[in-house]
C-alpha cells in the first residue's frame, strides 16, 4: 500500500463528529489529524488561539483538541471564549487540552478555564481513542438533556394552557352566582395554576340565601369538569325553590354517576333565611361551620358529619341537615381544610383553635379582615401546601334583604380588577365604553359614569391603598394625594376590587344596581355620610353619588358600596 493511499481519509462515520485541532507545532497537528480521520472523525486545523475561534465561529465544531502555550493568543484565552460562543449558541462544545505540562496549576488552569479534560504528551492512538470516546458520551448526553428539556417545557406550556382553561372555567362558573352578594365576603388563594375549590351563592324565589364551598380532590381541568355539573345544579335549583337537601342529593347523584373513581367533592351547603333568622347546613367533608354571635362569646358550631359527594350511590345518601338560628349582626365562616392545616415556618398548623380565638375577640376586631391578615402573618413567607377557601356570611335585618330572587332576565355585567390590572388598564375608558354600548342608558350615561367612577374611586383609593382625603384642601394637597396614590398602587402586591352592575329596564324607564367591593381594610363609612360638606373637597363625591342615587349603602367595613339608579328620576318632573 502507498504511502499516500495510507494518508487518505476514510468517509467520516456520522456518529463521530467534527473535530477541530489547534497548534501550533506542524508535526502534533498532523498526528492529531491522521489518528482522528481513522476513527471517522473530520477534522479543521488551526496555528494558534485566534485562527481556532475563527473557524470555530464559521463552521460547525462537535470537539476541539487545544494545545495550551501558543502564540499571540493562548489555549486558556481561546477556550474561554469559544466556551462563550456556545452559550451564546446554547451548545456544548467538549475541548479537550492537549499539552505537554504536568504540573498540578497548569492542569487545573486547564479547567478552570472551561476545558472539559486534558491528554499529556506524549500521546498514544489507544488513549486518543478512549478520551474522544468519553467526551462522545457526554456530547450525546448533553443532546439528550437537551431533547428532554425541550419536551418538558412543551409538556409544561401544555398544562399551563389546561390550567388556564380550567382557571377560567372556575372563575367564569363563580362570577355567574351572587358571590357579590353585600353580605358575603370571600377568600380564595389557589396552591398552583388553578385552585380545586369552588364557591357559589344563589337567592331562592323566597329570597333564602343559599352559598356552597367546595373542595375537589386534586386541582386543574379535572376539578374544573366536575365543577361545571355542580355549578349548573347548584344555580339552577336554588333559582327553582328547591332545598339544599335536595340540591345535595342531585349533586351527589350527578358526580357518583360520572365523576372517575377517586375524584369526589367535600362540600358544604348553607340556607340562610333572613326573615325567619334560620340557617341550615349540609355539610360533608368540609371543616365545622363557625358562627360568630352578634354578641361576643363562643361560637355556635354546625357539625361535618357526611362523606364528600359523589362517593355513596343515591340509595346510600344522607340529605339531613344541621340547623341553628341566628340573628342579625351574626357571621357565618366556612371554609376548607386548606386554612386550619396551612403550615407555618416551623411547622406548626394555622389550627381550628386560632381562628375559633380570633372570631371570639370583641367585635369589630376577629372577623374576615383579621382571619386574613391573621393567615398571611402566620404563614410568613412559607409555601402554601393546599387551596385556601373561606367565605363570611353575614346575617341581616328581614328589611334588607330582597323579596324574591333577582329577576332572571336582568342584565349583569362583572368586572373583578387585581394589583396589575388597577396599574395597567384604563377603568374609566372600559366604563364609558360599555355605558355608550347599552342603547337603554340613552341620556343616562354621564350621571352613571359618575357615580360608578366615585364608586370605584373611592374602593381603590380609601379600601386597598387606605389614603386620607383629608389632604385635598388645596393644590398643593391634591398633588401630595395623588403622588402618594401613584406610589401605594406601584407597591400594591394583594387585593382586587370587583364591580357589578345589574341593568333593567330601557330608555324611558329602568334601574341599575351597582355593586363595588374591595378586600381592603374598609372605613369609617357611616362617619363619613353623616358629615356635611365640609369647605375641602375630601369625600365630596360619595355626596354626590347619594344625590344622584336613590338608595346607597355601605356595608361591612366599608368595602363593600350598594347603590341603585333609578331613571326617570322622582324629582325630574313630567
Amino acid at each position: 500500500m502507498s504511502v499516500p493511499e495510507m494518508r487518505r481519509a476514510p468517509e467520516p462515520a456520522t456518529a463521530s463528529g467534527i473535530v477541530l485541532v489547534a497548534d501550533d507545532n506542524a508535526i502534533n497537528r498532523t498526528v492529531l489529524q491522521e489518528q482522528l480521520q481513522l476513527d471517522g472523525y473530520v477534522v479543521h486545523t488551526a496555528t494558534d488561539g485566534a485562527a481556532a475561534i475563527e473557524i470555530f465561529e464559521a463552521q460547525p465544531v462537535d470537539f476541539v483538541l487545544m494545545d495550551v502555550m501558543m502564540p499571540g493568543l493562548d489555549g486558556y484565552a481561546a477556550t474561554r471564549r469559544i466556551k462563550e460562543i456556545c452559550r451564546g449558541r446554547d451548545q456544548y462544545c467538549p475541548v479537550l487540552f492537549v499539552t505537554a505540562v504536568t504540573d498540578e496549576r497548569s492542569l487545573a488552569a486547564c479547567v478552570e478555564c472551561g476545558g472539559d479534560g486534558f491528554l499529556v504528551k506524549p500521546y498514544n492512538r489507544t488513549i486518543l481513542r478512549a478520551k474522544m470516546n468519553a467526551l462522545e458520551r457526554t456530547r450525546d448526553l448533553y443532546a439528550l438533556v437537551k431533547r428532554q428539556k425541550g419536551e418538558l417545557e412543551l409538556h409544561h406550556d401544555y398544562l399551563r394552557r389546561e390550567h388556564d382553561i380550567a382557571e377560567r372555567t372556575v372563575n367564569r362558573l363563580m362570577r355567574g352566582s351572587y358571590l357579590d352578594a353585600p353580605n358575603l365576603r370571600y377568600l380564595l388563594a389557589p396552591l398552583g395554576l388553578a385552585s380545586g375549590d369552588l364557591l357559589l351563592a344563589e337567592y331562592r324565589p323566597d329570597g333564602v340565601q343559599q352559598v356552597l364551598l367546595g373542595d375537589f380532590t386534586g386541582h386543574g381541568l379535572a376539578a374544573a369538569m366536575g365543577a361545571i355539573p355542580v355549578a349548573d345544579i347548584f344555580v339552577g335549583m336554588t333559582r327553582k325553590g328547591f332545598g339544599i337537601d335536595r340540591i345535595a342529593a342531585e349533586i351527589n347523584r350527578k358526580l357518583h354517576a360520572k365523576l372517575p373513581v377517586g375524584l369526589f367533592l367535600a362540600a358544604c351547603l348553607l340556607a340562610l333565611d333572613h326573615r325567619t333568622g334560620r340557617v341550615d347546613a349540609w355539610n360533608g367533608g368540609v371543616p365545622d361551620v363557625l358562627i360568630r354571635r352578634r354578641v361576643p362569646g363562643d361560637c355556635a358550631r354546625l357539625s361535618s358529619r357526611h362523606l364528600p359527594l359523589g362517593i355513596l350511590a343515591a340509595a346510600d345518601f344522607d340529605a339531613g341537615l344541621e340547623s341553628t338560628g341566628v340573628e342579625p349582626g351574626d357571621r357565618i365562616y366556612v371554609y376548607s381544610d386548606g386554612l386550619i392545616e396551612a403550615t407555618g415556618p416551623a411547622g406548626e398548623m394555622f389550627g381550628e383553635a386560632r381562628l375559633a380565638a380570633l372570631l371570639a375577640q370583641p367585635a369589630p376586631a376577629g372577623g374576615f379582615p383579621d382571619i386574613c391578615a391573621a393567615l398571611h402573618a402566620f404563614r410568613a413567607d412559607h409555601p402554601q401546601n393546599d387551596d385556601v377557601a373561606l367565605i363570611e356570611v353575614e346575617c341581616r335585618p328581614p328589611d334588607a334583604v330582597p323579596a324574591a330572587a333577582p329577576a332572571a332576565d336582568a342584565l349583569v355585567l362583572s368586572f373583578e380588577y387585581n394589583p396589575h390590572s388597577l396599574r395597567e388598564d384604563l377603568p374609566e375608558k372600559l366604563l364609558m365604553r360599555l355605558l355608550e354600548a347599552l342603547p337603554a342608558l340613552a341620556g343616562q350615561r354621564r350621571r352613571l359614569y359618575t357615580v360608578i367612577a366615585e364608586l370605584f374611586n373611592n374602593a381603590l383609593d380609601h379600601g386597598l391603598l387606605q389614603l386620607d382625603s383629608a389632604l385635598k384642601t388645596d393644590a398643593q394637597g391634591f398633588a401630595e394625594y395623588y403622588a402618594r396614590r401613584d406610589a401605594a398602587l406601584r407597591q400594591l402586591v394583594h387585593g382586587k376590587v370587583c364591580v357589578t352592575l345589574r341593568l333593567r329596564g330601557d330608555a324611558r324607564s329602568g334601574r341599575m344596581d351597582i355593586t363595588v367591593a374591595d378586600s381592603g381594610m374598609g372605613f369609617d363609612h357611616g362617619a363619613v355620610l353623616a358629615a356635611a360638606p365640609g369647605r375641602g373637597l375630601a369625600r365630596r363625591g360619595l355626596s354626590l353619588v347619594r344625590e344622584l342615587c336613590a338608595e346607597l349603602r355601605f356595608h361591612g367595613e366599608g368595602n363593600c358600596a350598594d347603590a341603585v339608579y333609578v331613571w326617570p328620576r322622582p324629582d325630574a318632573g313630567s
